[in-house]
């Protein structure tokens, strides 16, 4: 049973408390023990000003990063329904004209063709370039010394060991 630096038994209480209750209990246990003199309240109200921002700037960006995965989500699944609606109107008509049927055919492999083309480029595009790729590949001559071993655990690359 180890009690913390401000006498809160955390070993003790954590099963009762969880989360922002305990925050809340080890911080009535700091405002006894501390001395309230200005300057540490005013320092103490600086801290917690930081830690708003940062909660707040995190919660944005989480927000901003859910909003821009939603719109593209909708936005894939809008054109996948466009693009099928228009292939069933276009699977119609061609079974009413009955005879343009085969011609009909290769424009749709082409179409397709076009359209892996596009999902490819896009893909690229969303991932982008990752510079460490070019590190994995390629094949390194070290020298080395025997006991360099963060050099060693360096599974993705192969060194040509020389004895220096």
């Amino acid at each position: 049973m180890r009690s913390s630096w401000c006498g809160f038994n955390l070993c003790q209480d954590r099963e009762k408390l969880k989360g922002k209750e305990r925050r809340k209990e080890i911080e009535k246990v700091k405002e006894k023990k501390v001395k309230k003199s200005r300057r540490k309240a005013r320092r103490r109200r600086r801290g917690m000003r930081r830690r708003r921002r940062r909660r707040r700037r995190r919660r944005r960006r989480r927000r901003r990063r859910r909003r821009r995965r939603r719109r593209r989500r909708r936005k894939r699944r809008r054109s996948r329904r466009k693009r099928r609606r228009r292939r069933k109107k276009e699977a119609e008509g061609k079974e009413e004209k009955g005879e343009e049927q085969v011609e009909g055919k290769e424009e749709k492999g082409e179409e397709q063709v076009e359209e892996r083309r596009i999902m490819m480029t896009t893909k690229r595009r969303r991932k982008g370039r990752n510079r460490n790729n070019k590190r994995k590949t390629h094949h390194i001559s070290v020298m080395l010394i025997s006991d360099d071993h963060r050099r060693l655990n360096d599974s993705h690359i192969s060194y040509n060991y020389v004895q220096g």
